[in-house]
């Protein structure tokens, strides 16, 4: 039987939470957005660079 919960529980469940450990969350999942966005950058950075190349452009 599994017991996991559903996100409005999760959501009503960190609300209860004090709010220096709401902080800790929040920087958790501000640090795995931020390697989100850097590995974003990276592939579309690579597009550019390889879009650059196949048109003959300077990047």
């Amino acid at each position: 039987m599994s017991s996991s919960l559903s996100e409005e529980q999760i959501v009503q469940v960190v609300r209860q939470l004090p709010l220096q450990r709401k902080r800790e969350i929040a920087a958790i999942i501000e640090q795995e957005l931020a390697e989100e966005r850097r590995r974003r950058q990276a592939v579309l950075g690579a597009a550019l660079l390889r879009i650059a190349q196949q048109t003959g452009k300077d990047w």
